[in-house]
């Protein structure tokens, strides 16, 4: 496998002799020896010469390269290995540059046919670009003069100045935005060879990664003796020192002062690096921003938070930042801040919860603290904020909520610990119960029980509870007031993971008005609404029982039809409510001439059935027959103090001597009821099969 390596203008080739010195290792190597591979060098003049080696898949393997646009078109990338920033780079004299677009009339050296340049061209159109065939040719002209600056990352600064003794160069800026991702190239048709060294850039800490940085970046400066040059410089050393003792004897207060600012200067140094390792190390984000509202500083662990690198949320003004309810409070907040920095008062602490959008979609809620910072003078020149994700928190809030309100529901709830002593109850259990939660904390939930089921019906529901976790059914509980009501009752019980019961949750709900529309319903479909008798349905379903059971048994049954006699003018004379009131007290005086077990049924407008089972002999059945008729016959008081008369006629049927089925028995009855009527009513007649021998023999 053959390798083009980027900053050294030299590429690696494959051979199972080769070795690579430890002292010379590089990242890029270090991945390729982590995966198992090995690597030979095809040498390069320059970075052209790389460009083209690659192009002409000489080399499959390019190290330390941004991904852009163009070289997408020949070469696939693995993850980036690290983030190498982009910084501004001129000799001693030149002042500190804060902003590219400030400089006018100043030339910047580039190598020719890399990102920067494009980028440059692009966004720094004040600046006069001079191309060159490389990096440290680059450097070269800014130190010969030929070249106000250069723009070139860290790693690549180093080397150059390193290789090249340009030690005239200074850092005077960054370029947060142009910071490098670099990563290892791969020709685009060795898609299993990225995908192996994307296994190796896992494998890299960022202990390693650190080490072999600063062995890029480290100079050490290393010359041989150049006598003439020591002579010149000892010239020019003395003539320094009797100008420096000039001016040491005449300002001497100046020189002090002086002194005292470069300590100053480098202690400011060290701590600011020292607080920029702790924020870029920090897990919450640490930003800063100016008053603007633009970001001048974040740190990389807003990566791991939202998705977004560095580069792309320092682009992001407020609204892009946060949703847009979020970003109204934060507005606010930096209004108010604003505010007081204009009126010269103390900036007030900020802090918001604030929901922020995350780059593979999706929102994480956020808890932000800001503050103000001052330069020396005392003025707020900047804000700055620290940002900790709080969806966990949030989420559980939320559980919390939705819970508390579950709990408070219309259902009665219970919570008891594993020896069912009650911890908490709700309101709802409150008001079915009677009992107050201070009443019921602590005790045990038996205090709760009537005395309508046996001990072998709670042994069975809590035996169900331990079997399978839960138990649902109807209960007759007992309220504080000692009133017994019906309740539908769910007992659930809590484990631990470890199977262990820990709690058991109950759900109670008062069905007292259930049961009674349930008995209402009841009623209507099977109670004549007006006298409260069995309906022709419930009728004949005890019918239906009594014929299985006489069958059986071998017993009777006996079966009587009975109609009023004129009713029809009761209603007509006297009106509706007499006549109800009349059929009211016709079926009381039945039901009182009837045994518990017998049945009396209102099947019609004046017409009634009665049903005898468990007959003796047919004269027990006649005998029943005459007391209601004689009953029925009694005169009626309306509440209005009208007397009113009615009469019956009645027919008899009787199983086995009549019939044998239902339909006969129901048959042979009415006809024997028709029978007394036409004999004039008020009258009993017993069925007789002389006209029916066919049918009834």
């Amino acid at each position: 496998m053959k390798k083009c390596e980027f900053y050294e203008n030299e590429c690696h080739r494959n051979s199972e002799k080769t070795e690579i010195s430890p002292n010379r290792i590089r990242i890029s190597e270090l991945v390729v020896q982590r995966v198992g591979l090995r690597i030979e060098l095809l040498p390069v003049k320059d970075w052209d010469e790389s460009l083209a080696a690659s192009k002409g898949k000489r080399c499959q393997i390019m190290s330390f390269l941004n991904q852009t646009s163009a070289r997408d078109a020949w070469l696939i990338f693995t993850d980036p290995i690290f983030f190498d920033p982009n910084v501004i780079i001129t000799r001693e004299e030149h002042g500190f540059i804060a902003d590219l677009k400030g400089l006018r009339g100043e030339s910047v050296a580039l190598p020719r046919g890399t990102m920067v340049e494009e980028r440059v061209r692009r966004d720094f159109s004040n600046l006069t670009v001079v191309l060159t065939g490389s990096e440290p040719e680059s450097m070269k002209l800014v130190s010969e003069r030929q070249a106000d600056l250069t723009i070139r990352s860290l790693i690549v600064a180093a080397n150059a100045i390193k290789k090249e003794g340009l030690f005239n160069l200074k850092i005077s800026g960054q370029i947060p935005e142009y910071t490098n991702q670099l990563r290892i190239g791969v020709l685009k048709e060795e898609l299993v060879l990225r995908a192996i060294l994307n296994k190796g850039v896992k494998t890299l800490t960022p202990q390693e990664r650190e080490v072999i940085l600063n062995k890029h970046v480290a100079v050490n400066i290393q010359q041989g003796i150049d006598w003439t040059r020591v002579y010149v410089l000892l010239a020019l050393l003395a003539l320094a020192i009797l100008i420096a003792l000039y001016i040491l004897r005449n300002n001497r207060q100046l020189q002090t002062a002086l002194a005292a600012s470069d300590e100053a200067r480098n202690a400011l140094r060290v701590s600011e690096e020292r607080h920029r390792l702790l924020a870029d190390n920090a897990s919450d984000i640490i930003w800063t921003m100016d008053l603007n509202g633009h970001f001048t500083y974040v740190s990389p662990s807003v990566e791991r938070l939202r998705g977004y690198s560095v580069a792309e949320v320092m682009q992001q003004t407020l609204d892009q930042a946060l949703t847009p309810a979020s970003a109204q409070v934060a507005a606010a907040g930096l209004g108010r801040a604003l505010a007081a920095i204009h009126a010269k008062q103390p900036v007030p602490d900020f802090r918001a919860e604030l929901e922020q959008p995350c780059k593979q979609g999706g929102t994480v809620w956020t808890e932000v603290s800001v503050s103000g910072i001052q330069n020396d003078s005392g003025e707020f020149v900047s804000l700055l904020g620290v940002t900790r994700d709080i969806s966990e928190r949030k989420q559980a809030d939320l559980e919390l909520r939705i819970a508390a309100i579950a709990f408070e529901s219309q259902d009665g709830m219970i919570v008891t610990d594993a020896q069912t002593t009650i911890l908490r109850v709700n309101s709802a259990f409150t008001q079915i119960t009677g009992y107050s939660a201070q009443e019921a904390i602590g005790q045990s939930p038996h205090m709760l029980r009537s005395d309508r089921h046996e001990a072998d019906f709670y042994a069975g529901m809590w035996a169900t509870v331990e079997t399978d976790g839960a138990w649902h059914g109807e209960i007759w509980h007992q309220r504080k007031n000692g009133e017994v009501f019906p309740e539908q009752l769910t007992i659930t019980a809590i484990k631990a993971s470890s199977g262990q019961v820990t709690h058991y949750v109950g759900s109670l709900r008062d069905i007292t008005l259930r049961k009674q529309l349930e008995k209402e319903v009841a009623q209507l479909a099977f109670f004549d609404p007006l006298t409260q008798l069995p309906n022709r349905r419930l009728f004949n379903d005890r019918l239906s029982q009594a014929f299985t059971r006489a069958k059986r048994a071998r017993s009777a049954i006996a079966l009587m039809f009975i109609d009023l006699d004129k009713f029809k003018p009761i209603n007509d004379t006297h009106g509706h409510e007499a006549g109800d009131w009349v059929l009211q007290t016709v079926a009381k005086r039945i039901e009182s001439c009837l045994r518990a077990s017998d049945t009396a049924a209102r099947v019609g407008g004046d017409e009634f059935l009665v049903l005898l089972p468990e007959l003796l002999t047919s004269n027990d059945a006649l005998a029943v027959a005459e007391k209601i008729r004689q009953a029925i016959e009694q005169p009626v008081v309306t509440p209005s103090a009208l007397t009113l008369r009615a009469s019956a006629s009645i027919g008899i049927a009787i199983y086995p001597d009549h019939a044998q089925t239902e339909q006969d028995l129901l048959r042979l009855g009415d006809r024997a009821m028709y029978q007394a009527k036409n004999t004039g009513g008020n009258f009993v007649q017993m069925c007789t099969l002389q006209s029916e021998p066919d049918r009834l023999g």
